[in-house]
């Protein structure tokens, strides 16, 4: 046996089972509004420190972070609204904390970022994103 094969399995799932009834939900709308989604993409694909040599500090807040969802044009894919969905993990202190700085890091660079709660239906929660996704996409790009 190689090194990889003791050390390293595939996982399973890429996401959860409460993401994957999110994920069905909303590319229902994301194919209707001719727009990408995107799932677990890493905060360091979406934003990058500002002084990029030797800036480990900052590099290290985002490197292991993820994104649930993002939504990007077809065209650029530019991302253009996130979406962190909470279930009960955000209710740890620990998981407040990294909620506040993502708050905190999305808003800087001005990219919308909307937090849903896990629920068994979505439909308030679609007609939302939706109309956020409207006024985002109305928003001039850069």
């Amino acid at each position: 046996m190689n090194y990889c094969e003791e050390k390293y399995n595939a996982k399973r799932y890429i996401i959860s089972l409460n993401e994957l009834n999110f994920f069905k939900e909303l590319q229902k709308l994301i194919d209707a509004m001719d727009l990408n989604l995107l799932t677990q993409v890493s905060l360091y694909s979406l934003i990058e420190t500002k002084y990029k040599k030797y800036n480990y500090e900052e590099f290290n807040k985002i490197k292991s972070k993820s994104i649930d969802f993002v939504i990007a044009d077809k065209k650029s894919c530019r991302a253009r609204l996130c979406i962190e969905l909470d279930d009960t993990t955000h209710n740890s202190k620990s998981r407040k904390k990294r909620d506040n700085f993502l708050n905190e890091l999305f808003e800087s660079v001005n990219i919308k970022l909307l937090h849903i709660e896990v629920k068994e239906n979505y439909d308030e929660d679609i007609e939302i994103i939706k109309q956020t996704i409207i006024d985002v996409m109305s928003e001039s790009e850069y």
